[in-house]
């Protein structure tokens, strides 16, 4: 899908942080243990817990940070996680869980869609004839 889409994670505040909403999970920490991160007060912070995220979770895709201001979480809405397609400024697409869990084949779906229209789109090549 990556010759669809650029896939981008955005970091956004802690929904769990041990000084307002703690709880002791482990779950997708990769053996890391326990996830305890203060809810981060400067973008310095917000992007060491994102860099530690990443490492502990051996994510590959690139990490955006939403701004201490929230917006992106105002905007969009994400918590706990959400998948969007986003094309030309607009929300084309937001996953949203099904019993506490996502087919990410809506996704897959929506993409392939992406990719028939350009196909469908795309200029046919030049005709070569033999001389």
């Amino acid at each position: 899908m990556r010759d669809v889409a650029d896939f981008v994670l955005v970091y956004i505040e802690e929904a769990h942080a041990i000084d307002e909403w703690p709880i002791s999970s482990a779950r997708y920490n990769t053996g890391h243990g326990v996830v305890a991160v203060k809810q981060p007060t400067t973008m310095a912070e917000r992007e060491a817990a994102a860099k530690a995220m990443k490492h502990n979770l051996g994510c590959e895709l690139p990490v955006a940070l939403d701004g201490m201001d929230n917006e992106f979480s105002k905007q969009f809405s994400p918590w706990p996680f959400r998948f969007f397609v986003l094309h030309a400024g607009l929300v084309m697409f937001k996953a949203m869980p099904k019993d506490c869990t996502y087919d990410l084949g809506d996704v897959r779906d929506c993409l392939e869609r992406f990719r028939a229209r350009e196909s469908d789109a795309a200029p046919a090549p030049p005709s070569s004839t033999a001389a």
